[in-house]
């Protein structure tokens, strides 16, 4: 007996059956089919091409997202010049997105416009045989100077000329550099420039070379002059300051700079010592001022040299000179030394030219003086011990080698000479109120000198109301 159908289940059912009835036969492919498989595979050079133009093309897109993102421009997107790989031609801020390495001819970077500011980040440029300068500015038209340039933050190495030379940049800045093995300067710049926090080592030359009115502060120069002579920091101009810097090891002098400078607070060992180079440790010119600062071990070679040392019109306060070949500290004309130290110098502790105050120093072990004026200085409250370690040299703890000095309220213990006013020069010396212990000589002089009586209180009793300018030995 047939089911009963309901109305919609026997539509379903139609549909089915139709569908059936009417479908297409399909059937399957040709299981020998014609001809062999031919490969599908890409060449690997193919592979390795489009893999290197894909990173440049990623590089490329990332230098162009940080300008996106930056103000300031990639200078490896910037075009070269006949004489650098790349130039700046337009004001603004400009950075490196990778090191930069040096081709024959050509400098590394040139500036050539004013109010740049250029960030090494981090990078390097790295010289090779025959380039040029690794940064150079280039003036302007009639050599104009450039302004208001900053250089920061990277290191400058092996260029066969200076590491950067932007002597024709004034009012600009030189912050956070090392600059190393550059055949010629290390860093050279113009005038009015600050130049701080860099190091500066085994440049050619000279590692850091200023025009006037810079300042120069908590650098590291050391090693310089390796081809020719060369000092750690120059300026020999007007105006120079020198702060906290660090200066050794360089073929001639550690910092040498104009008149009207000040050096404060520097410490500079083992300038000096080649056959033909002078060697001090610091030189300053007329009118300058020098505090704080050390001196140790300078010119020790055939040219011996101080440690420090001062034109006419100069204080030199505060500071220590150990060591060093000839004088350690010497002072020109109207000068002051005060509350100095000087020690195992190979000469004088502390030698003064005419109108010279010395005063409140410390002279010790020195191999000829440990103090010596030569005419109309003043000498006064100086402690002096045992020089004259040189036998040949016959020192003392002040020598008075001219005419017209005042030798007042100073102490001297050991040695062949206690104050010595015998130069060939030697008259109108006055000698008063000193103390000398345990010389050979207390007090050699001429008859044209004055020398308050000396009272010898080692075979004497003490008098009862001595004279305030007395000099004494004990």
């Amino acid at each position: 007996m047939m089911p009963i159908l309901w109305p919609k289940a026997r539509i379903v059912f139609s549909l089915c059956l139709t569908a059936l009835f009417t479908m297409p036969f399909v059937t399957a492919g040709d299981l020998n089919p014609p001809g062999s498989p031919t490969p599908t595979m890409v060449d690997l050079d193919e592979i390795n091409s489009g893999v290197h133009t894909a990173a440049n093309n990623a590089h490329d897109a990332e230098v162009a997202a940080l300008a996106a993102q930056d103000p300031r421009r990639p200078v490896q997107s910037l075009s070269g010049s006949a004489t650098a790989r790349y130039e700046i031609t337009f004001r603004g801020s400009y950075y490196l997105t990778g090191d930069i390495e040096g081709q024959p001819g050509l400098s590394g970077i040139e500036i050539s416009a004013s109010d740049v500011t250029l960030d090494l980040n981090g990078f390097t440029l790295l010289g090779r045989t025959g380039t040029l300068d690794g940064i150079r500015v280039v003036p302007g038209t009639g050599d104009v100077p450039r302004r208001n340039i900053t250089i920061m933050n990277g290191t400058v190495e092996r260029w066969d000329q200076d590491g950067i030379d932007a002597r024709l940049a004034n009012s600009s800045q030189f912050r956070n550099l090392r600059l190393d093995d550059n055949d010629e300067e290390g860093l050279e710049v113009g005038e009015s420039c600050l130049v701080q926090g860099c190091t500066i080592t085994a440049s050619g030359m000279s590692g850091i070379k200023a025009q006037e009115d810079c300042e120069i502060r908590d650098c590291v120069t050391n090693g310089n002059g390796t081809i020719s002579a060369g000092c750690g920091i120059v300026a020999n101009s007007d105006g120079i300051i020198v702060v906290n810097c660090i200066s050794g090891q360089n073929s001639e002098h550690g910092i040498a700079t104009g008149t009207r400078s000040t050096v404060i607070g520097c410490h500079t060992f083992e300038n000096g010592g080649g056959a033909t180079h002078l060697g001090r440790g610091i030189v300053a010119g007329t009118g300058s001022t020098v505090v704080d600062c050390t001196a140790d071990l300078n010119g020790l070679g055939d040219t011996e040299q101080e440690g420090i040392f001062a034109g006419a019109g100069s204080t030199v306060r505060g500071c220590t000179a150990e060591g060093n070949g000839d004088n350690g500290i010497s002072v020109s004309s109207g000068s002051t030394v005060e509350s100095c130290t000087a020690r195992g110098n190979g000469n004088n502790g502390i030698f003064a030219y005419d109108g010279a105050t010395v005063r409140g120093c410390t002279s010790s072990d020195n191999g000829r003086h440990g103090i010596q004026v030569n005419n109309r200085g003043r000498v006064i409250g100086n402690t002096c011990v045992d020089n004259g370690t040189n036998a040949f040299l016959n020192g003392a703890g002040v020598d008075a080698m001219g005419a017209g000095n005042v030798i007042e309220d100073n102490v001297c213990i050991g040695g062949p000479y206690g104050i010595d006013t015998n130069g060939v020069d030697s008259i109108e010396n006055f000698v008063v109120g000193n103390r000398i212990h345990d010389a050979t000589t207390p007090f050699s002089g001429t008859g044209n000198d004055y020398f308050a009586p000396a009272y010898d209180i080692s075979s004497n009793p003490y008098p009862t109301d001595p004279d305030p300018y007395t000099n004494w030995v004990y």
